[in-house]
C-alpha cells in the first residue's frame, strides 16, 4: 500500500524560523560596531537611564527588581543582559535592600549604503539576550574597562575589538536560542584556565561559563579531557611553575604566588604529586641533565583534546 505524505506545519514553521535566524545573524555580521562609553553602575535606587542616540547593553552583575524598556517589563536579576535601542525610555526599579551592580555599554551600530557611506543600523534583536557564558563576557568587559582607562589610543582600539567579540558571542547564542555543544563549551573553559591560571578559579565558575551545573560539567570535562577541571588547572600551573623555576631565578614562594598558589607548602606538595620531585629537586635535576625544562613550551597540559 502506497504511503501518503502529509505536510507538517510545525516542521515547516521550525525550518522557516531557523532560516530567519540565520538571515538575521548574517545581517548583523555586516554592521560596524563602535564603542562609545562603558559605565559601571552601583545603586539601590530606582532611576531612569538617560536617553542617547546610541544602542546600549546592560549586563547585570547583581540586582533584584524590574527594568522597563519602552513600556515593556522584564525581571532584572543577576546575570541578565538587556539590549536597549537608541532614544529608548528605560526605567530601573530596584529593591532598596539589594544594591544593584551593572555594566552599561553604549555603542553605535552602523551599516554601509550603496555609496559606501555609513548610517545608523537597526538591530532586530530581542531586548533580552541569551548568554550561557556570562562570567566569560564580564571578564571581557573588565578588560575593556581597563583598556579605556589607560588613555592610550591603541588600548581604545583593543577595547573596541573586545566589544566586537562580545557582540558576536551574544548575537550568535541569542539567535541560536540554545547552549553551545558540550565540546565547544569545555573548550571555552580550557582557554579561560590557560589565560587566567594565576587567578582564583573554581569549578562553579567554570561550570557557569560552560552553561552547565557543576556536577554535570565536571563529569563531561573528565570524559573529554581525562582529568577533572581542577586537576587540569593544577597541571597548567605546574607547567608554568617549571619554566619559572628554571629561568626566573625567583624563590619558591614567589613562583607559587605567580602561578596561582597562595601557599608555598601546598604548592610544593602539588608539584611533587605531579612531577615526582619537589620544586628544588626538580630544578637541580634539570640543571644537571642540561635540559631546558618542560617539553611543552606553552605550559599547556599534554593531553588537551581540542587542538
Amino acid at each position: 500500500m502506497a504511503s501518503v505524505t502529509h505536510s507538517d506545519p510545525e516542521r515547516t514553521e521550525r525550518l522557516n524560523a531557523m532560516k530567519n535566524r540565520q538571515e538575521l545573524f548574517e545581517q548583523l555580521a555586516t554592521f560596524l560596531y563602535k564603542l562609545e562609553e562603558l559605565q559601571y553602575i552601583h545603586s539601590n535606587e530606582s532611576c531612569f537611564l538617560p536617553k542617547t542616540p546610541f544602542y546600549a547593553m546592560l549586563l547585570v552583575l547583581e540586582a533584584n527588581g524590574e527594568i522597563t524598556i519602552n513600556g515593556r517589563n522584564h525581571l532584572m536579576h543577576k546575570r541578565k543582559i538587556f539590549l536597549i535601542s537608541p532614544h529608548a525610555t528605560v526605567h530601573l526599579r530596584l529593591h532598596p535592600a539589594c544594591p544593584g551592580e551593572s555594566f552599561l555599554i553604549r555603542f553605535q551600530a552602523l551599516q554601509a549604503d550603496a555609496q559606501g557611506f555609513f548610517a545608523p543600523a537597526r538591530l532586530d534583536c530581542p531586548e533580552e539576550l541569551f548568554a550561557p557564558h556570562f562570567l566569560f563576557l564580564i571578564e571581557k568587559v573588565r578588560q575593556m574597562e581597563k583598556k579605556l582607562q589607560s588613555g592610550n589610543g591603541w588600548d581604545a582600539m583593543r577595547a573596541n575589538l573586545l566589544l566586537q567579540e562580545m557582540l558576536y558571542d551574544l548575537f550568535r547564542e541569542t539567535i541560536r536560542g540554545q547552549k553551545p555543544e558540550i565540546r565547544q563549551a569545555i573548550a571555552i573553559t580550557l582557554d579561560y584556565m590557560e589565560q587566567n591560571y594565576p587567578s582564583r578559579i573554581t569549578r562553579e565558575q567554570l561550570a557557569e561559563m560552560a552553561g552547565m551545573n557543576p556536577d554535570y560539567f565536571a563529569r563531561a570535562f573528565k570524559k573529554q579531557i581525562g582529568k577533572s577541571p581542577m586537576e587540569y588547572l593544577t597541571c597548567i600551573r605546574i607547567e608554568k611553575a617549571k619554566q619559572l623555576l628554571l629561568h626566573s631565578g625567583e624563590s619558591i614562594r614567589s613562583v607559587a604566588q605567580r602561578v596561582g598558589f597562595g601557599d608555598e607548602f601546598y604548592f610544593s606538595r602539588k608539584f611533587k604529586a605531579v612531577t615526582g620531585l619537589s620544586p628544588t629537586s626538580y630544578k637541580t635535576a634539570i640543571e644537571h641533565s642540561g635540559e631546558s625544562g618542560s617539553g611543552n613550551p606553552e605550559g599547556r597540559p599534554e593531553n588537551r583534546a581540542f587542538d
